[in-house]
């Protein structure tokens, strides 16, 4: 589970099992989680981040989408 990017309080990681699937980000802050897909970095779902939280997660994935998708592209080979 390789952690690509790590600001604040979140860790941007993501699972050796995840290759099937579009490329994305997992992000975890304590219990909390949640998927966002780097294509247009938009939620794909969440557990415990309240609307405002997953709206600075949403605009930190997508400022770091390039940085985001290399770490993706280099993780997976493709």
């Amino acid at each position: 589970m390789p952690t690509v990017l790590r600001r604040g309080p979140y860790r941007l990681f993501f699972y050796a099992s995840d290759s099937a699937e579009p490329a994305h980000v997992h992000v975890q802050r304590d219990r909390k989680r949640a998927k966002i897909l780097l294509a247009r970095a938009e939620l794909d779902w969440s557990e415990g981040f309240g609307p405002a939280e997953l709206g600075r997660i949403v605009r930190l994935v997508g400022t770091n989408r390039k940085l985001l998708f290399g770490g993706w592209n280099e993780f997976f080979k493709t």
